[in-house]
C-alpha cells in the first residue's frame, strides 16, 4: 500500500455480538498482516471470547467494494494491494476502475494475474484535460475495438 494515510482498514465485529445489540469490535490495519490467513487468525483471536465467532466486517476504509462485503474478504485482497503498491497513483486508480467498471473483477471469475495482464495490455496511460483527468483504455476483443473513457475528479 502506498502510504499509511491510505492504509486499508476493516472494523471487525461478530454476528453474535451484533444480534445481541453490541457493535463491539476492533479496527484492523491490513498492512499489519502478510496474508488473508494471518489476518483472519488475528480476528478470531480477538473474538476468542465467543465459541466459533462468525466475523462481521462492519466498516472498512481504502478497500474497493468489489473486494469486500459484510461477511467476506476476497481471497486475493493482499495480492491486489501488493500489485497496486508497485504502481504509481494514477495507474493504481486506473486499475481499480478497470477491475470495477470495465472487466467486472472478481465476479468475472478471472484470477488477479489475468486481470493484471489484461490491464497492462489495455491501459495506454492518462492525459490531462482542463480540471479533469481522463483515463483512456483501449480494449481489443476479437475484431472489435472498444475505447472506454472514465472521467475522474
Amino acid at each position: 500500500m502506498r502510504n499509511l494515510q491510505n492504509a486499508a482498514r476493516i472494523y471487525v465485529g461478530t454476528y453474535g455480538q451484533y444480534n445481541n445489540g453490541s457493535l463491539f469490535g476492533k479496527w484492523f490495519d491490513l498492512t499489519d498482516y502478510a496474508d488473508l490467513k494471518e489476518f483472519l487468525q488475528d480476528c478470531h483471536e480477538f473474538h476468542r471470547n465467543e465459541f466459533d465467532p462468525e466475523l462481521m466486517f462492519q466498516d472498512w476504509e481504502n478497500i474497493p467494494d468489489f473486494l469486500i462485503s459484510e461477511c467476506s474478504l476476497h481471497k486475493e485482497v493482499f495480492a491486489y494491494f501488493e500489485a497496486t503498491s508497485e504502481m504509481d497513483d494514477e495507474t493504481a486508480e486506473a486499475f481499480e476502475i478497470y477491475c470495477k467498471k470495465i472487466n467486472y473483477w472478481p465476479s468475472n471469475g478471472y484470477e488477479l494475474d489475468d486481470q493484471l495482464e489484461g490491464f497492462r495490455e489495455s491501459y495506454q496511460g492518462s492525459l490531462e484535460a482542463p480540471g479533469k483527468m481522463l483515463h483512456l483504455n483501449t480494449l481489443t476483443n476479437m475484431s472489435k475495438i472498444l475505447v472506454c473513457c472514465q472521467v475522474l475528479r
